[in-house]
């Protein structure tokens, strides 16, 4: 199952970011991709995940959870009709709901955490401009509190139900976006599974040949290959 990251939910980036057609035609796989909440054709206004990502700690909360419980719903119907194996490999955002899902479903064969995030404060201290920070600060936005409701959704705040050897983590190097600092948490929360670093920026998956190599390494250590 391929999560997709913010922004994304629509077929003709999915398909070909995930490179649907390798892990169907060339791997023998069988590839469901779940459109996130208010992402893709179920976006509200013209930005695709434009209102699961705001200063409002209640809509990122209410996205996430909305996202599990899809992803869980589509993982009942694949189990009621046969399927055994199965593994999600999510990127970014979707990275951060493989996360979650790693900490609730134990049947799971694997958890690909590609170019993660797992503490949504952190990255909002990193990324916000110098004044709006002082003003998230002066109105709450970042403080313990704000952390108490991240954690609710953050995949550090349980401990995954699958073993180091079923979880794998790639990351870049030069990555502005989700920084290395977030795989690294992930990985130390993890027991230091298997970790992969390239040298490479946020949205490298949807090119180097690198990522597709590991992907394919992880199938293959899961029993899926």
């Amino acid at each position: 199952m391929c999560l997709h990251a913010f922004g994304m939910g629509y077929p003709y980036v999915d398909l070909w970011g995930f490179r649907a057609m390798w892990l169907h035609r060339v791997l023998g796989l069988n590839v469901v991709f779940p459109i996130a909440p208010l992402h893709g054709p179920r976006r509200i206004g013209r930005l695709s995940g434009a209102q699961f990502m705001t200063y409002n700690l209640v809509d990122i909360v209410h996205g996430f959870t909305q996202a599990v419980w899809d992803v869980r719903r589509v993982l009942g119907w694949i189990r009621a009709h046969g399927g055994q194996t199965v593994g999600l490999y999510g990127v970014s955002m979707g990275a951060h709901l493989a996360g979650l899902l790693a900490g609730i479903d134990p049947d799971l064969s694997f958890v690909l955490s590609a170019f993660p995030t797992c503490n949504l404060t952190d990255l909002f201290i990193e990324h916000g401009p110098r004044q709006l920070r002082r003003r998230a600060e002066k109105y709450g936005l970042i403080s313990e509190e704000t952390e108490a409701v991240n954690r609710l959704v953050s995949p550090l705040g349980f401990p995954a139900r699958l073993s180091p050897e079923q979880l794998f983590i790639c990351a870049g190097l030069a990555d502005r976006m989700a920084t290395p600092a977030q795989a690294h948490k992930l990985w130390l929360h993890w027991g230091m599974p298997r970790i992969q670093w390239f040298n490479s920026n946020h949205v490298a998956f949807m090119w180097r040949g690198e990522v597709g190599g590991f992907v394919r390494e992880t199938l293959t250590t899961s029993g899926l290959l």
